[in-house]
């Protein structure tokens, strides 16, 4: 019974690899084309960080204006000069709540929760540009193709939507 659930799961994941491979291996023919491909230097990247107070932005996201309105004045914050979509996050006030429950209620801290927390702590690590952005960069390549701060504050949104759910 144990081997005809090993080969079945063997035949799953190699059912899986070969309908992915319809899709990855022109995707990874593509790539090598890519101009990007050799991606931005460290320095070049740390210099897109998001300012610490463009944090406030993911409990108010127009605090610095809104191009709607014509009245962004938050890319002045950064040194250079990031647009609207680059430095406004919003994850909304009761996710960021239910985050810090999940993280302060003892009955339900499991591994997951500790697990999210620090992939949020990731991303805003690498939002801010620290040293887990340098550790990251180093060790997945793709990361020097993506410029803005969107990289870390995806993370975050995401890790804060798996903790409010926790």
């Amino acid at each position: 019974a144990a081997l005809r659930a090993l080969g079945y799961a063997g035949f799953a994941l190699a059912s899986g690899i070969m309908l992915a491979a319809l899709q990855l291996l022109p995707v990874l023919e593509l790539v090598g084309m890519n101009p990007r491909r050799t991606g931005l230097g460290y320095e070049a990247l740390a210099g897109n960080r998001m300012m610490p107070v463009q944090l406030l932005a993911g409990l108010m996201p127009n605090l610095f204006g809104s191009p709607v309105d014509y009245n962004f004045w938050g890319a002045m914050l950064s040194p250079t000069h990031r647009e609207y979509v680059e430095t406004v996050w919003y994850c909304g006030i009761v996710a960021l709540l239910l985050l810090g429950a999940a993280v302060a209620w003892k009955g339900r801290r499991t591994a997951q929760t500790w697990l999210w927390l620090g992939v949020w702590l990731g991303g805003l690590g690498m939002a801010w540009g620290t040293a887990v952005y340098w550790v990251l960069y180093k060790l997945l390549p793709p990361l020097k193709q993506l410029p803005g701060v969107s990289r870390g504050v995806f993370v975050c949104c995401f890790a804060t939507a798996v903790l409010a759910a926790l």
